[in-house]
């Protein structure tokens, strides 16, 4: 699936060692489908990738960045589990996705339901896939953190999806 997302600084110390963390918890590279951490707002299975590009440009020219907290451990449930920490969904960012959703949601098919506005739940994914025992392994260490972000969203981000790998295509 491609996504339309918002990359987090690299740099940012509290992300690396969350990141490192959990890597030595689950023995393996955690973000091997996903190029780096990032926030997404919407996902499709097919893009008009110059008319979405166009479409972020746009949007990204006339918004002002805004920061988005984040913290603790959330679970999406089901057969393949899904670790990540919540962000705090306000209104700002509420309405920036509602309005992303809808400027750009017409230049996909095959959108994906979760990222809807109404169904979206906003979150920083950590692991998929994990076995049941690493999930409690990793959940249980990481209980005993205190889990905190502030993360500025500065940028709108196309991750595409060649049928192996995730990577970035364009970043505005």
């Amino acid at each position: 699936m491609h996504a339309v997302v918002s990359l987090f600084d690299k740099k940012d110390h509290n992300v690396r060692t969350l990141s490192g963390e959990l890597e030595k918890i689950l023995e393996r590279h955690v973000y091997s489908r996903m190029p780096e951490l990032h926030l997404s707002y919407e996902g499709a299975t097919k893009y008009n990738f110059a008319k979405l590009e166009n479409q972020l440009r746009r949007i990204a020219k006339r918004t002002r960045r805004f920061r988005v907290h984040a913290g603790g451990l959330g679970i999406f449930t089901g057969l393949t589990p899904i670790l990540y920490i919540p962000v705090v969904q306000t209104i700002e960012l509420s309405r920036f996705q509602l309005s992303l959703w809808k400027s750009v949601s017409s230049t996909g098919s095959g959108l994906n339901p979760y990222y809807k506005p109404e169904a979206w739940v906003a979150h920083i994914t950590l692991a998929r896939e994990i076995p049941r025992q690493t999930l409690s392994k990793a959940v249980g260490s990481l209980s005993r953190k205190e889990i905190e972000l502030d993360i500025m969203i500065d940028n709108l981000t196309i991750i595409e999806f060649d049928g192996e790998a995730h990577m970035v295509r364009s970043k505005f």
